[in-house]
C-alpha cells in the first residue's frame, strides 16, 4: 500500500554582507592651473620686511596678422631695391654705350624698340614707388599697434593676481562659516529612510512577521514583501511559500516575472523583484522543507543572485 505526504516549502533571502566603508577620494588639481611659484628672495631686514620672489609662467603674446603682412612687405621692398639697382646699372651702361656711339655731326634718332623699352622701365619704377609708399604706411601702423601692446606692464599683472587672491580668500572665509553653521548640514525632519530588504527593518527593531515596503533600487518604485522576523535570527525576505496546494504554480513567463498568489497563503514574489533584491546586496538563500509529520530539512546557498529578464533570470 502506497503512502502519500504533502511537503511544506518556503524560500527566504537574507543580506549576508554589509556595504563596504566609503573611501575618501582625493580631489584632483584643476587641469588649467597656472603654475605661479613664490619663494623667499633673501633675509628679512630689521623692520621685519622679508623679500619674496614670484616666478610667473611663460607668457605667449598673440601678434596680429599684420605682422605676417609686414614680413612679406619687407621681402618685396628688398626685391624692389635689387630691381632698381639693376635698372640703374642698365641705364648707366646704356648711357655709356650711347656716349661711345655718339656722332657730333648728326643726331641719332632712337628707334621704336628703344622707346618702348624706356617707357616700360619708367612704368616699373612708378609702380615700385607706389609699393614703397604703401609699405611705409603699413610699417607705421604696425609700430603704433606695438606701442599699445607694450603698455601692458608688470604692475597690471600684479594687480590681476592680487584681485584673484582676494576673491579666493573671500571664498575660503565663506566655506569656514558654512562648516560651522551650514543649512545643508542641518538634519532634515522630512527625510525618509529607504529599506532595501527585510534585514533593514530587523536592524531598526522590527520583530513582527508581516508585509513591509522595500526599495532595493532607488531607480525603481517600492514594492511589498513578506518578512520573516522570527526564523533563524529574523530579517528574512520570503520569495516563495507553498503550504497547501491552493495556488497553481504551473504558470506563464509573465506570471513568474511579475509574481502571483497572496502573502497570507501561497505566493511567488516575482523574478523582477528578486533580481532587484539580489543585485543590491550579497544574499543568502535558505530553502526549508517540512512534511506532515513535522520533519524539517533545509539547504543554504551563499552569494545567491538572479539576473534580469534580458539574461532570462539566470541564477
Amino acid at each position: 500500500m502506497k503512502s502519500f505526504f504533502c511537503v511544506l516549502a518556503s524560500v527566504t533571502l537574507l543580506t549576508s554582507l554589509h556595504a563596504a566603508e566609503e573611501q575618501n577620494v582625493p580631489s584632483e588639481k584643476p587641469a588649467n592651473a597656472c603654475p605661479i611659484k613664490m619663494k623667499t628672495g633673501g633675509k628679512c631686514d630689521e623692520d621685519g620686511n622679508c623679500p619674496y620672489q614670484i616666478t610667473l609662467p611663460p607668457m605667449t603674446i598673440q601678434l596680429p596678422k599684420q605682422f605676417q603682412l609686414l614680413e612679406k612687405t619687407l621681402k618685396e621692398v628688398q626685391s624692389l631695391k635689387e630691381i632698381v639697382n639693376n635698372l640703374k646699372k642698365s641705364c648707366q651702361d646704356c648711357k655709356l654705350q650711347a656716349d661711345d656711339n655718339l656722332d657730333p655731326d648728326k643726331d641719332e634718332v632712337l628707334n621704336k624698340g628703344q622707346v618702348d623699352q624706356v617707357q616700360d622701365l619708367q612704368s616699373k619704377v612708378k609702380k615700385m614707388s607706389i609699393s614703397l609708399k604703401n609699405a611705409r604706411s603699413q610699417i607705421n601702423t604696425l609700430q603704433g599697434q606695438l606701442e599699445k601692446m607694450n603698455s601692458i606692464s608688470m604692475n597690471s599683472v600684479e594687480d590681476y593676481i592680487d584681485s584673484k587672491m582676494a576673491n579666493l580668500s573671500i571664498e575660503m572665509n565663506n566655506w569656514d562659516k558654512c562648516s560651522v553653521n551650514c543649512p545643508l548640514l542641518q538634519p532634515n525632519p522630512s527625510m525618509q529612510l529607504i529599506y532595501k530588504d527585510c534585514s533593514d527593518y530587523f536592524k531598526l527593531g522590527k520583530r513582527l512577521n508581516g508585509v513591509y515596503h522595500v526599495m532595493p533600487d532607488p531607480k525603481n518604485k517600492t514594492f511589498e514583501v513578506y518578512c520573516d522576523m522570527e526564523s533563524m535570527g529574523g530579517g528574512w525576505t520570503v520569495v516563495q511559500n507553498r503550504q497547501d496546494g491552493s495556488i497553481n504554480f504551473n504558470r506563464t513567463w509573465n506570471d513568474y516575472k511579475n509574481g502571483f498568489g497572496n502573502f497570507t497563503g501561497e505566493f511567488w514574489l516575482g523574478n523582477d523583484k528578486i533580481h532587484l533584491l539580489t543585485k543590491s546586496s550579497n544574499m543568502l538563500l535558505r530553502i526549508e522543507l517540512e512534511d506532515f509529520k513535522g520533519v524539517k530539512e533545509y539547504a543554504t546557498y551563499d552569494q545567491f543572485y538572479v539576473a534580469n529578464e534580458y539574461l532570462k533570470y539566470r541564477l
